[in-house]
């Protein structure tokens, strides 16, 4: 995942490892990450059929259960973002067939949303929307992200990735003024 607020710069590329089911880096301006984490499902858990999954109702169920969590942490809801779903669906287009999950800068995020603060969470997995809620939360800069009090507004969008679904959570902050 990455993190942005304004007025800092990044100065480069975010790259992160996929392992298992979630992996990622806590990003800003000035540090570099941390080393990738990862969480693998357990066989109890169910996967999802990528044949037949409704990659819109996967998207909804990802940020519902952000919420969820938000509220049973007595965080705030975070609005629906048309813009950040747009910005989230390009950024998953994009990671389709790499290996690796890469973060792009979130500069062209805060302006196209005019947004003062922007973060992103990525996920490639068969796990059902709860497991991926769960190794989030069970990660550092995931949970990070996903607790950020400088988010108010959300946007994800997922799709298939060979025999995975591809998911790019974009947190975004208030308006830019």
């Amino acid at each position: 995942m990455t993190r942005l607020t304004r007025p800092r710069r990044l100065t480069g590329p975010i790259l992160v490892t996929v392992l298992g089911l979630v992996c990622g880096c806590t990003a800003s301006p000035e540090e570099s990450g941390e080393p990738p984490t990862s969480a693998t499902p357990t066989k109890e858990r169910p996967t999802v059929d990528v044949a037949t999954v409704d990659l819109g109702e996967y998207a909804r169920d990802l940020y519902e259960l952000t919420n969820d969590v938000r509220a049973d942490e007595g965080h705030r809801s975070l609005e629906y973002s048309d813009c950040a779903e747009q910005q989230a669906a390009a950024r998953a287009e994009d990671l389709v067939g790499t290996e690796e999950l890469e973060h792009a800068p979130m500069h062209g995020v805060l302006e196209e949303c005019s947004a003062s603060f922007s973060a992103e969470n990525l996920v490639r997995s068969v796990a059902e929307p709860p497991a991926v809620i769960d190794a989030w939360m069970n990660s550092s800069g995931h949970r990070e992200n996903l607790m950020s009090e400088d988010a108010t507004r959300l946007g994800v969008a997922c799709t298939l990735d060979d025999d995975q679904i591809l998911c790019s959570q974009i947190y975004l902050g208030p308006a830019d003024e």
